[in-house]
């Protein structure tokens, strides 16, 4: 049997993986035939859909993302292999993009940078805090506490949304399910959204809720594209109600013709911030690899098992 390792790895990382005794292949930007793929029993990385028809001994599946959807829900994936995925090992990078986000709009910072390329010595004038702003996060899952926690440490005042009810940590203020959201956005100085992607979430901000945002407020997503109606965000953006911060967009990748790219309210990364683009990202995901790999050979609990009936981690795991 086979181990297929899809992801760049650290030699140290290639030792550990090798010492079970398996055969390992590694086929990072790599086509792979048929007999390549039929004795592979473990995936670490990410997956080509059209590989996973071609592997009838696979048994496990490592995701080094975070989002399942794309492979969960798979006839020849869903409850016929055990699959984890790398929840939380981008919760750090987000949060930090996240908060540079707040302060680059809060604090002027585009606008003293282009003063800055013109050569304009001039105070911009009136600026934002963090301290006693009210932050609500929708999707309470590892990224939008990793960016509760830092923002309750600068001053924010917490409000948490998440699909169903469980204990509330400290850092986070008040706590609800999903079914209060519209009475909660309109209190926001700012918003931020940490779906992940299903049929519950798409378009969970539309048109409606759009129109709930108070103005000047920042809007933030980090989760999901598919979660805010571009079609609908895109006008009252255009009337600058209110800021927004995108680093996930509906359609990837973003078109060049996008009204989006030349609004003054508007930021835009191409999904970045949940790429192994820091070596720290780069260490925790790895290491939750070797664990849960580790833990397999050895019929031990895993981390971060997915549930096939909702795309999410299992909770107690």
């Amino acid at each position: 049997m086979k181990i297929l390792v899809t992801r760049d790895i650290y030699k140290e990382y290639q030792d550990r993986i090798e010492s079970y005794g398996y055969d390992v292949l590694y086929s990072q930007n790599k086509v792979l035939s048929d007999e390549d793929l039929k004795d592979v029993e473990i995936v670490l990385g990410t997956l080509n859909k059209e590989y996973i028809k071609k592997m009838p001994n696979l048994k496990y599946i490592h995701l080094s993302t975070a989002g399942s959807d794309n492979i969960a829900f798979l006839e020849e994936v869903k409850d016929k292999v055990i699959l984890t995925n790398s929840t939380g090992g981008f919760s750090d990078s987000i949060a930090e993009w996240v908060i540079a986000m707040i302060y680059f709009f809060y604090k002027k910072i585009g606008d003293y940078y282009l003063n800055q390329k013109d050569h304009i010595y001039k105070n911009l004038g009136e600026t934002k805090s963090l301290i006693d702003s009210k932050v609500l996060i929708i999707g309470c899952g590892s990224i939008g506490l990793a960016c509760a926690k830092r923002l309750k440490a600068l001053g924010s005042y917490i409000v948490g949304i998440k699909r169903t009810a469980g204990e509330k940590p400290e850092y986070v203020d008040e706590m609800y399910t999903t079914d209060k959201t519209d009475e909660l956005i309109g209190d926001a100085d700012i918003i931020v959204m940490a779906m992940p992607q299903n049929d519950e979430t798409r378009h969970f901000m539309d048109e409606s809720r759009l129109k709930l945002i108070k103005e000047d407020s920042l809007l933030i997503n980090v989760g999901r594209g598919s979660a805010i109606d571009t079609k609908a965000l895109i006008p009252l953006l255009k009337e600058k109600k209110f800021n927004a911060a995108l680093d996930v967009h509906e359609i990837e990748p973003l078109s060049k013709d996008s009204e989006l790219w030349d609004m003054e309210n508007v930021f835009v990364t191409p999904h970045a911030t949940g790429n192994e683009t820091m070596a720290y990202t780069r260490k925790v995901l790895c290491d939750l690899m070797i664990e849960n790999l580790d833990a397999y050979m050895n019929h031990r609990p895993l981390k971060n098992v997915v549930d096939f009936k909702t795309g999410y981690k299992v909770s107690n795991t």
